[in-house]
């Protein structure tokens, strides 16, 4: 798309941020713009929820997002989990982000997955996601950052791992 329909990324004090509204859910290529410009967090107000479209657009990015819709208020993580919704007694939502936290393969880097909860105890949650394959590692230590944690045991964050195998395949594909 020209440059001009681009959704811009903003820094804050809090991660960086973007936007989408309403019928962007629909045009995947902004969202992975956002993604590739560094958002952590995509705030999306509109009148139509997208329910599954935004689980999708979370995961797929690995960014949260937070959206107010007509019909519902949610907060979702990286990776599609609902961490926080409205209802009928709260029509607002609120949740702490935990911006220490990415997805990885589950193979074969589940072989270290004993060792880092040896290692870290409490300070570390490892979550897997069977039918997707991959896990999350987040830090639940203000101290210990995921990235040492993931050069500590040479594991790639899932989205590194993406793009080596893509690059691979770009040298045997036929141009």
């Amino acid at each position: 798309p020209p440059s001009v329909l681009k959704p811009p990324v903003f820094r804050t004090d809090f991660g960086t941020i973007g936007m989408q509204i309403c019928m962007d859910a629909s045009w995947f290529e902004n969202w992975r713009s956002l993604k590739e410009d560094g958002a952590e967090i995509v705030f999306f107000p509109s009148q139509g929820p997208f329910g599954d479209t935004l689980v999708h657009h979370a995961w797929v990015n690995q960014y949260y997002i937070v959206s107010c819709t007509g019909e519902d208020a949610r907060i979702l993580d990286i990776s599609g989990d609902i961490i926080a919704s409205d209802g009928e007694f709260a029509r607002w939502v609120c949740a702490p982000l935990n911006l220490e936290k990415v997805l990885i393969e589950i193979w074969p880097h589940k072989l270290k997955f004993n060792d880092i909860q040896k290692k870290y105890g409490r300070g570390i949650r490892i979550k897997i996601y069977h039918p997707e394959n991959w896990a999350t590692i987040e830090s639940l230590d203000p101290d210990l950052k995921v990235k040492d944690i993931l050069k500590e045991f040479g594991l790639p964050t899932l989205e590194e791992q993406i793009k080596e195998a893509t690059e691979i395949q770009d040298r045997y594909r036929l141009k």
